[in-house]
């Protein structure tokens, strides 16, 4: 694997460490790297353990992409009220009572 950079990773099989400085990770451990030592070994957390120590690059893959949510919407302004219905020509609006006729 060619020199890693720094981010998260998931462990691809298990490590088991041989120094008291080295991490132990098992398949599907998600690791935070956050040193590069060389082109063989990197520093690391292992987020599942919340230990930290050196491993391999060999035994861990970059973790794949997590969708992120999206950003929450904007609230839209209050719509404006909705416009008078069209009334019939000479109607009175529709809160005011029609004058009775008067008696003939």
């Amino acid at each position: 694997m060619a020199l890693p950079a720094k981010g998260l990773y998931v462990c691809t099989f298990e490590f088991e460490p041989e120094q008291d400085d080295e991490l132990h990770l098992k398949p599907n451990d998600e690791v935070d790297v956050f040193e590069i030592i060389d082109d063989a070994w990197v520093m690391g957390t292992n987020l599942s353990s919340g230990k930290k120590g050196l491993f391999p690059v060999e035994f861990v893959k970059p973790a794949p992409s997590k969708p992120t949510a999206p950003p929450p919407q904007a609230k839209k302004p209050d719509a404006p009220p909705p416009e008078p219905t069209a009334q019939k020509p000479n109607a009175p609006p529709p809160s005011v009572p029609a004058p009775e006729a008067a008696p003939v």
